[in-house]
């Protein structure tokens, strides 16, 4: 789960199901607390199938306390997006003196540059462009389109959610691109590439301060999971039999 579209989706498919009377779906702690209605019993495989049919994967916990304190701290994911953002201000400062210097060509009227220097180096932008997508951020066009491929998905049972919407964007801004390269509109054709370029280093950075900020936040709870690690603990239904089903989404 990335956003709130992502819960909100969840929520309106478990609750539908017979034998829940409401259901709450953490964001943070990638997991959803269903409660069961006194009067109907909970189907746990209904449950976890109502959320993989959305394109999510689902298991019943609940986490151990080092499991949730792994999933708070977020070390690897931190680091992928650490390492992402790095690569791609990289390109893209290698991108930006590609653009000042093919500038440079275009304005200074000299007659032995050759053209085929400056489509060249406009199909690098463009050749650049295609592969960050492909290879540093292929899991934003993956979670934006899951519901695409999903059990029951498809285009008449849309679950969209804000990886779509930044997916599309991308995916028309390079189409466009790629358009004018061949119509020959280069220098429309590298405005575009960098402005879909930008928009990733944007959503990229931006999931990277969410997660600091995000781990910071639950610094809290971070200090009792590792208090749990270290004691010897006991879960206790007064009924003798749970109530709740949780469910860890991913």
């Amino acid at each position: 789960m990335t956003c709130s579209a992502c819960t909100a989706a969840i929520e309106d498919a478990v609750s539908k199901l017979d034998g829940v009377e409401k259901i709450r779906v953490s964001l943070p702690l990638q997991q959803a607390t269903v409660v069961a209605s006194q009067s109907g019993r909970l189907d746990n495989d209904a449950v976890l199938k109502a959320i993989s049919d959305l394109g999510y994967e689902a298991e019943q916990g609940p986490r151990t306390p080092k499991q949730v304190l792994q999933l708070i701290s977020a070390k690897e994911y931190l680091a992928e997006l650490a390492s992402c953002t790095g690569q791609l201000m990289r390109i893209i400062g290698a991108l930006q003196v590609l653009y000042w210097g093919n500038m440079a060509l275009s304005s200074s009227h000299l007659s032995f540059v050759p053209q085929v220097v400056r489509t060249a180096v406009n199909a690098a932008t463009l050749i650049a462009a295609f592969y960050i997508q492909i290879q540093l951020v292929p899991w934003i066009h993956k979670d934006g389109w899951s519901w695409v491929t999903a059990k029951g998905g498809g285009f008449a049972n849309m679950n969209v959610n804000m990886n779509t919407l930044i997916s599309l964007s991308i995916i028309l801004g390079l189409g466009l691109a790629l358009c004018d390269f061949v119509s020959g509109a280069s220098a429309m054709s590298s405005n575009l590439n960098f402005t879909t370029v930008g928009l990733t280093l944007v959503v990229v950075s931006g999931r990277h301060l969410e997660s600091l900020s995000r781990r910071s936040a639950f610094g809290f709870f971070m200090g009792l999971y590792k208090l749990l690690l270290k004691t010897n603990y006991a879960n206790l239904h007064p009924s003798g039999q749970a109530s709740q089903s949780l469910i860890l989404v991913s």
